[in-house]
């Protein structure tokens, strides 16, 4: 995601491939610049397979939060076979993932997933269950 703001208005969810020519690639991930600022609506949430690399900086980080104050439903990062990366990032006003088929007890899930996170703070989240990691 290049810098800038923007507004996600619905559930941003990933595949767990991708078919080029007959051939499978395997899920290929989020990237989210430094200088970057999402902005989530009430109903939406991030849901991958492949690793989310948040490469923020300092003086320049990147945020994800909510729209005009919405709660928004968390990130979810199934079974990636590269780990996560997230620096200098600010993630704030979550709420535990759920929609349609999901029902989870916290807002940022790593399901069978490794992740890295440094320099970043995770603030105004909805109960007190911020981060799952399941194997």
């Amino acid at each position: 995601v290049k810098q800038g703001n923007h507004v996600i208005r619905e559930p941003l969810e990933l595949p767990e491939e991708i078919k080029i020519n007959g051939n499978i690639l395997p899920a290929p991930g989020l990237k989210i610049n430094a200088g970057t600022e999402l902005s989530f609506t009430s109903n939406s949430y991030i849901k991958m397979h492949g690793p989310l690399i948040i490469n923020g900086e300092e003086r320049k980080e990147v945020v994800l939060e909510s729209y005009k104050g919405q709660r928004w439903k968390g990130i979810l990062v199934i079974n990636s076979d590269r780990p996560s990366k997230i620096n200098h990032a600010i993630i704030q006003d979550l709420s535990p993932t759920s929609a349609k088929y999901l029902d989870l007890p916290s807002a940022i899930t790593f399901y069978n997933s490794e992740v890295e996170i440094t320099n970043s703070d995770f603030d105004k989240t909805e109960k007190n269950n911020l981060f799952d990691f399941f194997r």
